[in-house]
């Protein structure tokens, strides 16, 4: 669940309410492609970072590889919840 198409989730970000508003990810294809440049490992990992929704306005960020699995799937379905109220409004 940490893997989407533009690449490996890195950082979610929360709103005032706990609501996922975006996240960090990692374009795994971009980060080789930068190795095999030459580019070292610190500014590859950094150019191939991207970020998606509202990251920059979260009011606080998790890991969700550290997140207790219960509370990440809270997290997941509430997001999932308001994709769905998006779409039929």
């Amino acid at each position: 669940y940490l893997e989407l198409t533009e690449g490996y989730i890195l950082k979610i970000a929360l709103d005032e309410n706990d609501e996922i508003i975006g996240y960090q990810y990692l374009s795994l294809g971009k980060f080789m492609d930068f190795l095999k440049q030459g580019i070292p490992a610190e500014e590859a990992l950094e150019k191939a970072k991207g970020q998606y929704g509202r990251f920059s306005e979260a009011k606080r960020y998790i890991d969700p590889r550290k997140e207790s699995e219960a509370k990440l799937w809270h997290y997941l379905k509430v997001m999932n919840v308001e994709l769905i109220k998006s779409i039929k409004h």
